[in-house]
């Protein structure tokens, strides 16, 4: 095996000029067991997150009739640190990509909870009557990335990734476009 030479043009870029960097496309199969436990951890923390969020609708409803709002401040508080590691390992396990933006969105979210309760109380009342709304937001948020995480990559394959409508290849043809390698009916 020869080693290219750096007087070979072809080897050395011309000068004032980079090598371009391998597209994402080409790297992203070099580290796949590590993206898939980022992608699993993840889940992990998604679900707990998810799970964290009911548990603060109950400490609300629970403060709500008489008992101290402690566990439930306590609990908020945790759970933007949570969301901020969610966001991180999803950033880390799948790239720039919407579960990325949403989980980056979700801590925005509760970051914003604080904010309106003592912040913004002092303002009016009536923002601050925004806080359960704002927890709704993060509930359907948190929603929705646990469907995003639930669902395989782009080119997946294995036990998880959703494979074609069985008999698809055969009633289109090579399975690209439908119909455009058979003869079309007469009409």
């Amino acid at each position: 095996m020869e080693r290219e030479s750096p007087d070979d043009p072809a080897a050395t870029p011309p000068a004032g000029r980079r090598r371009p960097r391998a597209s994402a496309r080409a790297t992203a199969g070099r580290w796949p067991p590590v993206r898939r436990g980022l992608r699993a951890a993840h889940r992990v923390a998604n679900a707990l997150l998810l799970a964290g969020l009911v548990v603060q609708f109950y400490a609300a409803g629970w403060a709500a009739f008489g008992n101290p709002f402690t566990f439930h401040a306590v609990l908020g508080w945790a759970l933007i640190p949570l969301a901020l590691l969610s966001a991180l390992l999803a950033l880390a396990g799948t790239g720039r990509d919407r579960r990325s933006a949403l989980a980056a969105a979700l801590v925005g979210v509760l970051a914003l909870q604080p904010v309106l309760v003592f912040v913004l109380s002092a303002i009016s009342i009536a923002i601050t009557a925004l806080h359960p709304v704002n927890g709704l937001l993060a509930v359907a948020l948190s929603v929705r990335l646990e469907t995003l995480a639930r669902r395989p990559s782009r080119g997946a394959s294995g036990p998880g990734a959703r494979a074609a409508a069985p008999g698809a290849e055969a009633r289109h043809g090579r399975g690209d476009a439908p119909g455009l390698d058979r003869p079309r009916s007469g009409r």
